[in-house]
């Protein structure tokens, strides 16, 4: 589905049919379900070209694809004749922390779900610590925890 939605997105774009947040949040979205984490940064990263500001929901998208690629990742580091290399460019945790970091500097502000996203990255990864760091992070940014921020 992910190539289906970047084609529209380039049709949509060709068109002079001007893409909004919702259609690279979409697109973003598409790319991340599909493990393609770099294209979703991309995308993320090319909104600003437009004048388009990225909010919650679109930084979301790209912290779940760092997410989900991680744990393809743990998963794949298990299989023996795995390429090194091809692991090393998968993203984890710090990846995700540093868009979430970011989303300040864009006038979006992480939520639950923002944090949910990167602290079931460092619970793929082994980092604990830094997930219950993140809980006191969310505390003091007034963002109440909910049950998934306790289980990661």
């Amino acid at each position: 589905q992910w190539r289906h939605a970047l084609m529209l997105f380039s049709v949509m774009c060709d068109a002079v049919v001007f893409p909004s947040e919702v259609t690279y949040t979409a697109a973003i979205s598409a790319c991340g379900n599909a493990g393609k984490w770099q294209l979703a940064l991309s995308l993320l990263n090319g909104m600003s070209e437009l004048n388009i500001t990225p909010d919650e929901i679109s930084y979301n998208a790209v912290i779940s694809s760092c997410e989900k690629s991680g744990r393809a990742r743990s998963q794949q580091s298990t299989q023996p004749g795995r390429d090194a290399v091809e692991l090393q460019i998968r993203p984890g945790w710090d990846l995700a922390l540093d868009i979430m970091s970011s989303m300040p500097i864009g006038h979006a502000v992480p939520d639950v779900t923002s944090f949910g996203n990167v602290m079931v990255a460092c619970e793929e990864f082994g980092n604990w610590p830094l997930a219950i760091c993140l809980l006191g992070v969310m505390s003091e940014m007034g963002t109440l925890p909910v049950k998934l921020s306790y289980t990661s």
